[in-house]
């Protein structure tokens, strides 16, 4: 229940080289009686002997951020001070499988804070990889069915694969990203997520309910562009003849509870190597969007009171919370 959008971001340097980073946004939907999420915090990442990681070439101690499931603990979404992202969608294959006994059923929301000593011990360039890994070696028979998106920046030049529509180009190195989802068919299966203008959808009535969706993103974001502005008008999309399945969702049991954006490009300390954009200093910045409505009955999409989390750090920084009005 939750949909996902990837596009490339770029941060020019005086010489008119352009290096890519890239702009998520994910929007959770959720059972209405459920508890409001905590607000997105920092973690030290450690390795899985418990030692704290520094990772693959970074400054200083590697942090992660994520908000947290008030009722099961855990996340759906998480950004390192390595560039590092990773999100998870629940997955509603038909016919949904056989799940497993209540006693024996694991939260998905503890797969992320899981896998993420992965960064620990990955080479720059596998660290996706690495993540995956980790969730095959999970007991995968104890979760309901998922899809994991792991993103990992890789810093190249950008080059003339396509462009938006400010200029920035879709270069082919702008990131790493792998898809594993978890069907409960027996198999884990990994596929590589295509460069440029990305986007998942999924919902608890049926995700094969929801590929709308994909086309209207592939209308509203990419010919536009797949500028942040038409990203963010994407995630405030509604059908007014099917809110239940529309991006910014309303139905009677559930609805979109939060959007949150994480932004990765590359910072001053890249900008001012001046050879490339090949360091492994990253500026990562999660805004976290509760989406609240006056009455847990109402439907569509009129949300009354909306408030931004902000949290940014610099690869070497230290971490900024504020919180501002949306309009």
């Amino acid at each position: 229940m939750c949909t996902l959008s990837i596009i490339p971001v770029y941060r020019s340097r005086g010489d008119g080289a352009r290096g890519l980073g890239f702009r998520l946004v994910f929007s959770r939907d959720e059972q209405r009686s459920r508890p409001a999420a905590l607000p997105p915090s920092w973690h030290e990442v450690r390795s899985d002997g418990g030692v704290a990681c520094t990772g693959s070439g970074a400054a200083g101690r590697v942090r992660a951020i994520w908000p947290t499931d008030a009722k099961a603990g855990g996340t759906w979404i998480a950004g390192t001070t390595t560039g590092v992202v990773v999100c998870l969608l629940n997955a509603a294959p038909e016919p949904m499988p056989r799940l497993p006994e209540a006693s024996r059923m694991l939260s998905r929301g503890g797969i992320i804070p899981a896998v993420l000593s992965r960064v620990c011990v990955a080479e720059a360039g596998r660290v996706a990889d690495e993540i995956v890994r980790a969730v095959g070696e999970m007991d995968l028979e104890r979760y309901a069915p998922f899809r994991l998106v792991a993103l990992e920046p890789l810093g190249a030049d950008a080059s003339a694969n396509g462009h938006g529509a400010d200029g920035a180009h879709w270069g082919r190195s702008q990131r790493r990203g792998l898809v594993a989802a978890w069907h409960r068919d027996g198999a884990l299966r990994v596929d590589e997520l295509a460069d440029g203008p990305v986007c998942l959808a999924s919902s608890g009535l049926g995700d094969a309910k929801v590929l709308g969706r994909i086309g209207l993103f592939r209308d509203e974001v990419v010919r536009a562009g797949a500028t942040a502005a038409a990203q963010d008008r994407f995630h405030r999309h509604v059908w007014a003849n099917s809110p239940e399945t529309s991006v910014l969702m309303s139905r009677a049991d559930a609805r979109t509870v939060s959007i949150t954006t994480v932004e990765v490009v590359p910072d001053a300390a890249s900008e001012a190597g001046g050879a490339s954009w090949h360091g492994t200093g990253w500026t990562v910045e999660m805004e976290y969007m509760p989406v609240r409505e006056s009455s847990a009955a109402a439907t569509g999409a009129r949300a009354e009171e909306r408030q931004v989390e902000r949290a940014r750090e610099a690869h070497a920084g230290a971490a900024v919370l504020r919180r501002a009005p949306l309009e």
